[in-house]
């Protein structure tokens, strides 16, 4: 069956349409505007909507939105928009507002020369803050990224408290970006954001990679170690076992620290090759060569003393190690890490008492097994360890609480160099690497020194501080064998 319509509601429908093209006018008077929202609001940039009300097509001369601090708006800031002829949302952006101050907004249309507006949104712009940067270190022309929050177009860069720069780029109002200016006498540098006159300072200071090298002088070629224990008195540092020539050592040598002769010792105990030493206190080790991957080792439980230019054998350990660490505290020697027999590596912790030459049974389990041919050392109460992987680990004995602290810079390589010097400690100059660190214990923290500026293929033998200055001896990879002395004052530049 087929369905017609009635002629009557056709024909009206066809009539409206007519009237409706054909009296604009009528319909323009209908048409209002509505202030949506505020999208977005920064330090001077504000982002909002509105939105054009009316049946159908519409002839607006102008739209867009009045913003002022004053309610009434007596000065209004306008965002002109333009011609719109169809009715819908619109978008409005300002960039040119001052920072934490109250505002208004209100959408406006400009209709048949007659200005109709909105409703009323309050709104705030918001104050700029410093958030971070990076790198925290750096050198001349080092690349610099400061991120804040509502930064301004004007903002810069207050560096060191005094010297005002202008940034290359600031990027979306968060990244302020720019190069680092040459070193002048401080090498701690004060960061601070500046915009539109409102000042915001970062957390921690940038700094520059300091430190000075000198070679103080050129030791004989007769005598390469490798591998060996080495510990230092006021006078002298000692340095033996290990290999010479790739052959265990049956001696040491005694370096005077100021005249650089040597004068061997005789060692009357067992050669061996990665005992464990610190202060003047070594023992342990592995009494062949060791080569990988070889499967067994066998292994000296000998503990020793140096003193006097002498040795004192002391109560064997009560474990058989190689590469143990150990570090001396409270009169007492701990004794970590290191690899068993079988290459197994151990977890316990042994407490040797110095006062009585005794022994303990074992004093704790620890989380990681260190190595002592990667950096450790005793600062503040605490005895620290740097892994294959580059973990620093502090344990608190008296507690026994191990807790992580810090990375390493880089992923550390073997038989470096770690000393103390005014409450820091520094390591590096792993194997024929010539960069240099120092951790900073109060916010447990790594930080690059300069590195040292010989480039050719030297290993790290040792090192010794002294008048506020580190002492380290390379020795060349390849005959001659020469080894060179060099000083490092951490502060210098």
């Amino acid at each position: 069956m087929i369905k017609t319509l009635n002629p009557l509601p056709a024909l009206l429908l066809c009539m409206a349409t007519f009237l409706f093209s054909c009296n604009n006018d009528d319909i323009d008077t209908n048409v209002s505007v509505f202030t949506e929202e505020i999208v977005f609001t920064s330090g001077e940039q504000a982002i909002m909507t509105g939105r054009v009300l009316a049946q159908g097509e519409v002839a607006v001369e102008d739209h867009g939105f009045q913003i002022d601090t004053d309610e009434n708006f007596s000065d209004p800031i306008v965002i002109s928009l333009g011609e719109k002829s169809i009715p819908g949302r619109f978008i409005g952006e300002t960039n040119g507002l001052d920072i934490h101050l109250d505002y208004y907004c209100r959408a406006f249309i400009l209709t048949k020369g007659e200005t109709k507006t909105g409703n009323v949104l309050p709104f705030s712009t918001l104050s700029p803050k410093a958030i971070d940067f990076s790198p925290k270190e750096g050198k001349q022309n080092t690349k610099l990224t400061l991120e804040g929050i509502n930064l301004t177009a004007d903002t810069k860069i207050i560096w060191n408290n005094e010297r005002l720069l202008t940034p290359d780029n600031i990027i979306s109002e968060t990244f302020v970006e720019f190069k680092v200016p040459a070193l002048d006498n401080d090498p701690t540098i004060n960061l601070k954001l500046i915009s539109q006159g409102d000042t915001s300072e970062f957390s921690e200071p940038f700094e520059y990679i300091i430190g000075e090298w000198n070679e103080e002088a050129t030791l004989d070629n007769s005598f390469k170690s490798q591998r060996h224990v080495y510990f230092e008195n006021t006078e002298n540092f000692i340095y033996g076992l290990g290999l010479v020539q790739g052959l265990l050592s049956p001696q040491f040598q005694l370096l005077n620290k100021k005249s650089l002769q040597r004068t061997p010792i005789a060692f009357p105990g067992q050669p061996v090759d990665g005992a464990f030493f610190n202060a003047s206190y070594f023992g342990g080790g592995s009494t062949i060569k060791v080569a990988f991957p070889t499967q067994t080792i066998p292994l000296s439980t000998e503990f020793w003393k140096y003193e006097d230019q002498g040795f004192v054998r002391l109560q064997d350990a009560p474990i058989a190690l190689y590469k143990a660490v150990t570090l001396m505290a409270d009169n007492k020697i701990y004794l970590y890490g290191g690899e068993v027999s079988g290459r197994d590596r151990s977890y316990e912790v042994h407490v040797y008492d110095i006062g009585t030459d005794t022994w303990d049974p074992v004093f704790t389990v620890s989380p990681i097994s260190p190595l002592n041919s990667y950096p450790f050392f005793h600062l503040n109460g605490y005895n620290y360890f740097v892994t294959e992987t580059g973990e620093t680990y502090r344990h608190d004995y008296t507690n026994d609480e191990w807790t992580r602290v810090a990375q390493f810079p880089t992923q550390p390589k073997e038989y470096g160099v770690s000393v103390l010097l005014n409450g820091m400690a520094y390591a590096g100059m792993q194997e024929s690497d010539r960069r240099f660190y120092v951790y900073r214990p109060w916010n447990d923290s790594w930080r690059t020194k300069e590195s040292l500026p010989n480039n050719l293929i030297f290993f790290t033998m040792g090192g010794w501080t002294n008048d506020n200055n580190i002492f380290v001896i390379r020795t060349q990879a390849s005959n001659p064998t020469n080894k060179v002395l060099w000083r490092f004052d951490p502060d210098g530049f």
